[in-house]
């Protein structure tokens, strides 16, 4: 039966991450977590509190995420927007490595990109990624590659290959956001297979199947059943990390009762699959 532990993106838990929150997240079923490199912005000895409470309850912090906000993008036009991004990703390896994290996760841009404007911004997108990699390989972390939606650069999987280039496979791999396919939500287990083996992460959630919402698996178009049978039949192992957007005001023990509720659904139809 295919069980991955239950992970989540810290930010998904609660408004304000403070020892309140993480003694809840101490207390649930939770194993694994993502953090926003924003986390540590605006009060950072907290959130390293936080983590190391976390930590000492045996849940591991998996993955940084690094900002993709604020003119940051590593296959910007612009150079110095360009150096700056990727000071950004070298800051978000060394958060890893403080905090004991194996990987990051990264976007490849951050603006729409134009048929005209693709080919120039995915060469500076693959430079760029190339020196993230070279540091990720040093402190023998990985590098994942979030498939993005829209006319974003990695869109697909073919392009999430491409940006990889011959990058060792051991460090450059991908995440797979379960909302960035739009309208073709029935691609999902397709990518899955074609990425066989390069999926470090996943940011699960689900949508209306035309563009990002974010809601808890289960309460969209996502067919879970096929994309968990495909995950298991590649052998996927990485974080099965919930990425969702609460808006009623839920407050984080709920929040966190909610996302427990939705993987042990996830969990059962799986094995139904396989029975």
């Amino acid at each position: 039966m295919f069980k991955p532990q239950l992970g989540a993106s810290l930010h998904t838990l609660g408004h304000v991450i403070d020892e309140e929150l993480s003694v809840l997240i101490a207390n649930s079923k939770i194993k694994t977590l993502e953090l926003l490199q924003w986390s540590f912005n605006e009060n950072p000895s907290v959130t390293r509190k936080c983590v190391k409470i976390l930590s000492a309850a045996g849940i591991k912090t998996v993955s940084i995420h690094a900002d993709f906000w604020g003119g940051l993008d590593i296959s910007a036009p612009d150079q110095e927007r360009r150096e700056r991004s990727v000071r950004n990703a070298f800051d978000t390896s060394d958060l890893a490595a403080e905090l004991g994290a194996s990987m990051i996760v990264i976007h490849s841009n951050d603006d729409k990109i134009t048929p005209d404007n693709r080919r120039i911004r995915k060469k500076h997108a693959m430079d760029s990624i190339r020196r993230i990699a070279a540091k990720c390989e040093e402190r023998e972390q990985r590098l994942a590659i979030e498939l993005l939606p829209g006319t974003c650069l990695g869109n697909h999987y073919e392009e999430l290959v491409e940006l990889a280039g011959d990058l060792p496979r051991k460090t450059v791999g991908f995440c797979i956001d379960t909302n960035h396919l739009d309208k073709n939500p029935s691609l999902l287990p397709e990518t899955v297979k074609a990425l066989r083996g390069r999926i470090f992460n996943t940011h699960l959630s689900d949508y209306d199947g035309i563009d990002e919402k974010h809601w808890l698996p289960g309460t969209g178009v996502i067919n879970w059943k096929n994309f968990m049978a495909s995950l298991d039949e590649t052998g996927y192992s990485g974080p099965f990390n919930f990425e969702c957007i609460f808006r009623n005001n839920e407050t984080s023990k709920e929040r966190i009762s909610m996302i427990e509720g939705s993987y042990e659904k996830l969990i059962k139809e799986s094995g139904e699959v396989n029975d």
